[in-house]
C-alpha cells in the first residue's frame, strides 16, 4: 500500500508562536513561583541582616588663593588649566599617603574599638600578638630585630586601614564648577561623618604645608644664618673689647674714622648683598625642587633663549646699580634727589620686566609646540623672578666688592694699631649690620609664611547623617522579585529547550508522521476503581489500565476509538487486517495502547486476536491474566497446536495468544517459514489481529512481523520519547520500507500541550457522555 500519505517531510519554516510562550509559561507556573518565593525570602534574609551603611559628605573648594593671585596679576585662567587642575587634586585626595596621615590622625586621637575603620579591636590584637613576639626576642637577646618589627608591624597596619579607608572613601567633582565632594561610608554614621571631616582637615594641612613649603625652607635657612652671624657678632665685640683694654685705643682720629664708616657701610651692603643671594638660592632651589619636567624645561630655554628686551632691561638695571654705588662711594646721601631719581628708573624697569616675563610665561614661551594650559604659572613666574633677582643682586655684590677692596687698600695706609683697631671695629660693624638684616628677615618670613593661605577652603563640614545609604529595603526586595521571576522564566526556558523529546501532535507533523490518535494519561485509581463498581472484585495494576473496558465512556476509551477510527481509514486499497504496534524504547506504553485498541475493535462485534510477540519481555499474560505457556513460540516448534495457546478473555469476541515459552532466538523464530504459515492460518479466523511487538530500535522482531502484517504503528509517550529515537524509527521505516500507518502519542497530560492543543484537550477531557 502507498505510505507516502503517512510519511511527509515537514518543510514549513519554525515559527515563534506567542501563544506556544505563553502556555509555556502557564506550564511552568509552579517553577516561576517557587523560584520568585525562594530567591525573594533570601533576598528579603540578607537585605534585613545586612548592616546598615551611612554615607556622610564634606564639600571644598579648590583654587580660591590661586584665583586671588591671578587677579592681582591681571592673568586669565583658562578654564582648561582649571579642569587640570581640579583633576590633580582629584589624584591628590586619592593617594595612598593622604589616606595613611588621616589614618594617623585617628590612631593618635581615637581606640581602635571606637571605630570601624580601625578594625573593631583588631589593634589589640595585633599588640598583644606583638608583645608575645617582644618577649621572646627579648628572651634571645635583640633587642634591635625587636624595634624594627614593631615598627614594620605598625607599618604594615596603617598602610592595611589606609587601603581599606581608599576603598571606603569617593572622591567625586561637581560638574563645572571647581568644588569635589569628598563622601565617606561606614556602618556608624557619627564615624562616617567624623572620617569624611579627618580627611578634609587632613588634606587642608597636606595643601597648606605645600603653600608654605619655600618660605618655611627660608625661614629655617635664616633662623640658622642667624645663630651664626649672632654668635660672629659676639665674638667680634669681644675681640674689639679686649684688643681696647690691652691697648688702650678708645677712639680714632676724624680721617680714620670717615675711612672706617665707609668701608663698615660698604662692606654691610656687600655682605648684605651675599646673605640676600643665599636666602634667594634657598628660595629658588626648593621652587626647583617643585617644578615638573615640562616646566624645567621652560624655565632652561627661557634663560637660555631670554626676550632681547628682557636682557637689555636686565643690562638697564645692572648699570643703575652700578650708578648708585658710584655715587654712595663718592659721598652723595642715599637719599638725595640724583639717587632717588635713578632708583625710580630702575623700580619702573624692574616693573617692565616683571611684566615681560608674565607675558613670557602665560604664552608658553617654548620654542616647538608646547602647552601652556600644562604649566603651573604662578610658580614659575616666582623661579623666573628669583633667577633676575640672582643676577641683580650679584651685581650690586660686585659693585660693592669693588669698593670693599678699594677702601681695604686705603685702610692699609693706616698705622698697624690702627689697622687692627679698624678691622675689629669693622668686623663688629659688619657683624652687627648682618644681625640686624637677618633678624629682619626672620621677622618677614615669619609673616610671609602666615600670610600663605590653602588653595583649599572647605564649603561644608559632615554631620552625622539620619537615615543609611544601604541595604535599599525597597529596592532590593524589588529586584529580588524580578531576579526571582527571571530565574523562574530562565529555568521554565532552559528545560523546554534542553527537552528534546516528543510531546504533542505538532512534533509529529514537523517530522511529517501522521498522528493516530493522542492519549490522554490513564488515572489507574480511578479506573480501578470504577472495575469495582462494575465486577465488584480487585484488578491488578495491569488490568486497571484496561480503561475502554471498565470505564468505555471515559475521554480516554474514546481517544482509543478515535484510533480505531483512523486505522481503518488508514486502507485505501484495502481493509487493514493484521497491524503491529511497536515503541521506539521499552517503558512507552505499546501494549497498554495494544490491549485497549483491541478491546475497542472487539466492542465493535469483530473477532479480535491478540498476539504477544515480545518474546524478551512478555506482559499482555498479566494484562488479562492467561498463563503464558503455551503460546505463539510453542506453535513456532511444534510443541503445540493454535488451538491449544489462544484463550478467551473476558472481553466479548477478543482472543489472546500469549507469548509461550521465552526461546534464544526469538529473531529467528518470527522470521521463519512457519511464522508465515501461522499468520496465514490466523488472518483466515479472525477479522482483525494485533501484534505486541518489541521496540524496534532494539531488536528487528518488529520490522519482521511488519514486512507479514498490513500496518506498522508507532507508539509515543509524551515527554519521554526523545526525537533522535523517533529519527531512528523513521531512518528503519524508510530504508525497509515497512507499511508504517502513522504514530500515536501515549500518556499526554497538560503539561505537555502547546497552545490549540491545550483547549481541545481540557474541551476533550471535560466531555462527558449524558
Amino acid at each position: 500500500m502507498n505510505q507516502n500519505n503517512h510519511y511527509m517531510p515537514y518543510n514549513e519554516e519554525e515559527e515563534i508562536n506567542i501563544k506556544e510562550i505563553f502556555q509555556t509559561l502557564i506550564k511552568g507556573k509552579w517553577i516561576i513561583a517557587l523560584s520568585f518565593i525562594l530567591v525573594t525570602a533570601v533576598t528579603i534574609w540578607y537585605t534585613f541582616n545586612q548592616t546598615p551603611i551611612y554615607e556622610a559628605s564634606t564639600q571644598i573648594l579648590i583654587g580660591a588663593a590661586g584665583n586671588q593671585t591671578a587677579a592681582i596679576f591681571d592673568i586669565m585662567t583658562p578654564l582648561g588649566n582649571s579642569q587640570m587642575e581640579i583633576n590633580n587634586q582629584v589624584e591628590i585626595l586619592k593617594s595612598r599617603s593622604l589616606a595613611e596621615n588621616t589614618i594617623k590622625n585617628l590612631m593618635e586621637n581615637y581606640s581602635p574599638d571606637s571605630l570601624y575603620i580601625l578594625g573593631k579591636g583588631q589593634e589589640e590584637k595585633m599588640e598583644s600578638t606583638l608583645n608575645r613576639v617582644k618577649n621572646w626576642i627579648l628572651f634571645l637577646g635583640n633587642r634591635g630585630t625587636e624595634d624594627e618589627e614593631l615598627i614594620s608591624s605598625r607599618e604594615d597596619t596603617i598602610r592595611s586601614l589606609a587601603y581599606t579607608l581608599q576603598e571606603a572613601i569617593t572622591i567625586t567633582p561637581e560638574r563645572n564648577t571647581q568644588t569635589i565632594r569628598i563622601s565617606i561610608k561606614s556602618p556608624d554614621p557619627k564615624e562616617a561623618a567624623l572620617i569624611a571631616n579627618t580627611f578634609a582637615y587632613e588634606y587642608y594641612k597636606q595643601d597648606l604645608e605645600r603653600s608654605r613649603g619655600a618660605m618655611s625652607e627660608v625661614k629655617s635657612f635664616i633662623l640658622e644664618q642667624l645663630k651664626q652671624v649672632e654668635e660672629r657678632l659676639r665674638v667680634s665685640e669681644d675681640s674689639l673689647r679686649t684688643f681696647q683694654q690691652r691697648e688702650g685705643v678708645v677712639n680714632l682720629d676724624e680721617a680714620s674714622k670717615n675711612l672706617l664708616d665707609q668701608l663698615s657701610n660698604f662692606e654691610s651692603e656687600y655682605y648684605s648683598a651675599m646673605a640676600e643671594l643665599e636666602i634667594n638660592e634657598q628660595q629658588l632651589k626648593y621652587l626647583t625642587r617643585e617644578l615638573d619636567i615640562k616646566e624645567k624645561e621652560l624655565l632652561n630655554n627661557f634663560i637660555q633663549t631670554a626676550n632681547p628686551l628682557i636682557l637689555e632691561l636686565q643690562t638697564k638695571i645692572a648699570k643703575l646699580e652700578a650708578s648708585v654705588v658710584e655715587a654712595i662711594a663718592k659721598g652723595i646721601d642715599e637719599n638725595a634727589p640724583q639717587i632717588q631719581t635713578i632708583k625710580v628708573q630702575m623700580d619702573k624697569m624692574k616693573e617692565r620686566l616683571n611684566q615681560e616675563t608674565r607675558m613670557l610665561i602665560s604664552r608658553g614661551y617654548i620654542p616647538g609646540p608646547s602647552d601652556p594650559l600644562s604649566i603651573n604659572q604662578s610658580m614659575l613666574e616666582d623661579v623666573i623672578k628669583l633667577r633676575i633677582g640672582q643676577i641683580l643682586l650679584q651685581s650690586k655684590a660686585r659693585e660693592f666688592k669693588k669698593l670693599v677692596d678699594h677702601y681695604s687698600k686705603e685702610l692699609e695706609k693706616l698705622p698697624q694699631v690702627i689697622i687692627t683697631f679698624t678691622r675689629l671695629e669693622r668686623e663688629r660693624l659688619v657683624n652687627e649690620n648682618i644681625y640686624m638684616l637677618m633678624k629682619n628677615k626672620y621677622e618677614e618670613s615669619r609673616i610671609t609664611e602666615a600670610s600663605q593661605i590653602s588653595n583649599v577652603y572647605v564649603i561644608d563640614q559632615s554631620v552625622p547623617p539620619k537615615y543609611p545609604v544601604s541595604p535599599k529595603k525597597k529596592m532590593n526586595v524589588l529586584l529580588g522579585g524580578i531576579l526571582g521571576l527571571g530565574l523562574g522564566i530562565g529555568i521554565i526556558f532552559l528545560k523546554e529547550f534542553l527537552d528534546n523529546t516528543i510531546k504533542t501532535k505538532e512534533d509529529l507533523v514537523k517530522k511529517g508522521i501522521t498522528t493516530l490518535a493522542v492519549i490522554p494519561e490513564i488515572d489507574e485509581m480511578k479506573t480501578a476503581k470504577k472495575a469495582r463498581s462494575v465486577n465488584n472484585t480487585e484488578v491488578s495494576q495491569y488490568q486497571s489500565r484496561l480503561i475502554t473496558h471498565f470505564d468505555p465512556k471515559s475521554p480516554v476509551s474514546e481517544a482509543y476509538r478515535s484510533m480505531r477510527t483512523n486505522i481503518e481509514l488508514s486502507g485505501v486499497d484495502k481493509s487493514i487486517k493484521s497491524v503491529v504496534i511497536t515503541s521506539a524504547g521499552p517503558g512507552e506504553g505499546k501494549s497498554t495502547t495494544i490491549s485497549n485498541l483491541a478491546i475497542a475493535f472487539a466492542q465493535m462485534d469483530q473477532k479480535t486476536l491478540l498476539v504477544d510477540t515480545d518474546m524478551r519481555r512478555p506482559v499482555l499474560q498479566k494484562v488479562f491474566k492467561v498463563p503464558r505457556v503455551p503460546g505463539i513460540a510453542d506453535i513456532i516448534t511444534g510443541t503445540n497446536t493454535i488451538e491449544e495457546c489462544i484463550h478467551e478473555t473476558s472481553v466479548e469476541n477478543l482472543y489472546i495468544l500469549p507469548s509461550g515459552n521465552l526461546p534464544p532466538n526469538p529473531s529467528e523464530m518470527l522470521g521463519s517459514k512457519k511464522m508465515r504459515e501461522i499468520y496465514q492460518t490466523l488472518t483466515e479466523q479472525y477479522d482483525k489481529i494485533f501484534f505486541d511487538a518489541p521496540p524496534i530500535i532494539a531488536v528487528t522482531d518488529a520490522s519482521l512481523l511488519a514486512k507479514l502484517c498490513d500496518g506498522l504503528v508507532v507508539v509515543v509517550k509524551s515527554g519521554v520519547t526523545h526525537d533522535e529515537a523517533l529519527d531512528q524509527v523513521q531512518n528503519i521505516v524508510q530504508q525497509i520500507k515497512l507499511p508504517m500507518l502513522g504514530a500515536v502519542i501515549n500518556a499526554i497530560t497538560p503539561k505537555h500541550m502547546k497552545g490549540g492543543s491545550y483547549y481541545y484537550y481540557y474541551r476533550y477531557m471535560n466531555y462527558q457522555y449524558k
